[in-house]
């Protein structure tokens, strides 16, 4: 489970440029790739257990690795 949260680390990059860098904003098939790839990671993690202890593991997964690329460099 952790791995695919991880593994959704470049789309949640590529969403955070849209909205943060825009001269980086995705078109034509950048677009459909991202599309496709947030449907591929959404169908994986469909299949995880909805226990309330995994949810929340899951949510800090999710926080950590949003936080990552935007972590200011040392």
């Amino acid at each position: 489970m952790t791995a695919i949260l991880i593994a959704s680390m470049p789309l949640f990059v590529a969403l955070l440029a849209v909205r943060l860098s825009p001269a980086d904003k995705p078109t034509g098939l950048r677009l459909l790739g991202l599309v496709i790839g947030l449907g591929g990671w959404w169908r994986c993690s469909e299949s995880m257990s909805r226990s309330p202890e995994e949810l929340l593991g899951a949510a800090l997964v999710l926080v950590a690795t949003l936080a990552t690329p935007r972590r200011p460099s040392s």
